[in-house]
């Protein structure tokens, strides 16, 4: 009688060990790979959108360099006319005291 009621438990294991096996098979795996798959569709989107705002903010910080750039530009360029200015007038005034 016992060794009975241990084939019999052990053969009620196994089966509801195959039916563990075969519900994960067949029900858990296709939402767990919808679940990932979801989620690398959301990832993905949350790096397209982060890819996109760094696009802009290098594109602002180029504006701004830009910006910057023509303006030191211009400065230099007011700078380089004065020194020209002035070094004209200190040949004329030389010019005029040895005449």
């Amino acid at each position: 009688m016992r060794k009975n009621a241990l084939d019999i438990t052990v053969l009620l294991l196994g089966l509801a060990c195959l039916s563990l096996m075969v519900v994960n098979r067949y029900a858990f795996q296709p939402i767990w790979k919808t679940e990932v798959r979801s989620e690398m569709v959301a990832l993905k989107q949350e790096l397209k959108s982060d890819k996109e705002d760094l696009k802009e903010e290098l594109k602002n910080s180029r504006e701004g360099l830009n910006r910057s750039k023509q303006s030191i530009k211009k400065d230099l360029i007011e700078a380089r006319e004065e020194s020209k200015s002035e070094l004209k007038n200190l040949s004329k005034d030389l010019r005029t005291a040895f005449e």
